[in-house]
């Protein structure tokens, strides 16, 4: 009888310890997943378009959040890292050239230009600056299509704007001169021959 209850004693013992290192391995594998998920990081992008009238008054307004695309991640590895990933250019510059079209095909991660409609003007080069209200990561571009820049004869309805490296002229879809870094499609804003359109890109690092 106490050679019974020794073993019975003995296999809850086994059973203990078995239970316990299975409950700390559990959580130290969840503490890992953890920790790696909160290290992740991710390029994140929101375009404003406001136009105003030759009065100064705003006239239209859009708002939305962007894709970045394939070309623009590998080119900003590319430039922190020194590495040599695909870009459409392999010679990377600073990503400061906004373009606006007419196109209305979806942006996808694969895009390298806007769409095959073309965009309407030339490109303008943004000024840059922080967004004071977050603490770190983020730039802010600001691109000013001053009346005659988009249109000089008919008013357009400008339907995408994309985010480029440098102001060459577009080449149609995929062109090859330029990189791009995030491209969206919004409802139509109308700019007139007299109007200003002032594209306001935010760049996140988080």
């Amino acid at each position: 009888m106490k050679s019974t209850h020794k073993y019975v004693a003995l296999f809850v013992g086994l059973a203990l310890i078995v239970s316990v290192g299975s409950s700390y391995a559990l959580m130290q594998g969840n503490q890992s997943t953890r920790g790696i998920q909160a290290d992740s990081m991710k390029t994140m992008g929101h375009i404003a378009l406001t136009v105003y009238g030759p009065d100064g008054a705003i006239k239209a307004y859009r708002q939305s959040d962007n894709i970045v695309v394939q070309n623009g991640d590998n080119a900003t590895v590319n430039k922190m890292f020194g590495v040599s990933r695909n870009t459409n250019n392999p010679t990377v510059g600073v990503f400061t050239a906004v373009a606006v079209g007419v196109g209305t095909s979806g942006p996808t991660v694969q895009d390298n230009d806007l769409s095959a409609s073309g965009q309407k003007g030339h490109k303008v080069l943004a000024t840059t600056d922080i967004v004071s209200t977050l603490t770190h990561g983020n730039v802010k571009l600001t691109a000013t299509f001053n009346p005659g820049k988009i249109t000089n004869s008919t008013t357009q309805a400008i339907t995408e704007a994309g985010l480029f490296d440098n102001t060459s002229s577009n080449l149609g879809a995929n062109g090859t001169s330029v990189n791009m870094f995030a491209r969206q499609t919004f409802s139509a804003i109308n700019v007139g021959t007299a109007d200003t359109l002032t594209v306001t890109w935010t760049i996140n690092i988080n």
